[in-house]
């Protein structure tokens, strides 16, 4: 746990005579809070609000095998790759050559409320694919929590263009 950010702002009203009167002062302090198990998560919450806590303003949620499953994502989008390649090629009568040129994004890994978006352009013979993971660990098992954790996306765009073969 530690400290993000501290503010000190001043509450105030506007008389007649266009002055301002400070009636009070407010003081607000962020706290970061990192769990390496969500299990207690209900608890700290509840916890924080009963302690004075009035505003809990974002909770994240994120893998800690995150690089296992952005991996994982990008192997199975380079054979979607190939697949794909290959079915193209066999609709023009060629073979897949060998590849030219390999791009590859990952993303994902925690929940992110505000989405992405992936696009990219393809010039001649290229192949693109993606594909997601989803990380399941982590998820309540109880029946009486809840907070229902759920999946964390990880996902993986690769493209490749593929050299023309007779």
């Amino acid at each position: 746990m530690q400290t993000d950010f501290i503010n000190l702002t001043t509450d105030s009203t506007s008389s007649d005579s266009w002055k301002t009167k400070t009636i009070a002062y407010v003081a607000r302090t962020s706290i970061e809070v990192k769990l390496t198990n969500v299990t207690n998560l209900e608890k700290i919450l509840s916890g924080l609000l009963n302690s004075g806590v009035d505003r809990i303003n974002y909770v994240e949620f994120r893998t800690s095998q995150l690089r296992k499953y952005r991996d994982q994502a990008r192997g199975m989008a380079i054979q979607a790759a190939k697949e794909k390649a290959d079915a193209l090629c066999a609709d023009l009568g060629v073979k897949r050559g060998k590849p030219l040129n390999i791009n590859a994004s990952e993303s994902g890994g925690w929940l992110n409320p505000y989405g992405s978006y992936w696009g990219a352009r393809n010039y001649g013979m290229a192949s693109n694919a993606q594909v997601s993971v989803q990380d399941t660990e982590g998820t309540s098992d109880s029946t009486n929590d809840t907070l229902s954790v759920g999946q964390i996306s990880v996902s993986a765009t690769v493209n490749v263009s593929f050299a023309l073969q007779d």
